[in-house]
């Protein structure tokens, strides 16, 4: 088990005329320490689109929200939603997102699993 997080940067990258070809979130997943993960993006090292935000576009990165007790597979239901700006507590300040219910198949079985997410300064990581 590990943790499924979330990261803000600062300002959009990529193509910003075309809504598709821009980013301002990366979801990742780590199985070791999340802050010690979060130092690695911060200093380039670890997934390209993170790497360009600080080394060539010089942005921000912050680490916005995490889900505790995540597998490999639950952060790939994540990135299925395409929709990582939904969970961003900066993009939707309105939303108090806390639970999320994603479907977890085993075998023939499909089970609703709740995730609780935290958002980064309500609770210690």
């Amino acid at each position: 088990m590990g943790f499924v997080y979330l990261l803000h940067f600062s300002d959009e990258i990529g193509n910003l005329e075309n809504p598709k070809g821009s980013a301002q979130h990366y979801l990742g997943y780590t199985s070791r320490s999340l802050k010690k993960r979060f130092e690695e993006h911060k200093n380039g090292i670890g997934a390209k689109i993170t790497r360009a935000v600080v080394q060539d576009y010089k942005y921000e990165l912050q680490l916005v929200r995490h889900w505790s007790d995540s597998t490999r597979k639950t952060e790939q239901k994540f990135k299925r939603r395409h929709s990582p700006v939904s969970f961003c507590p900066i993009c939707n300040p309105q939303k108090n997102i806390t639970n999320i219910n994603c479907k977890q198949q085993k075998s023939t079985k499909v089970k609703n699993v709740k995730l609780s997410a935290s958002v980064v300064g309500e609770k210690p990581i």
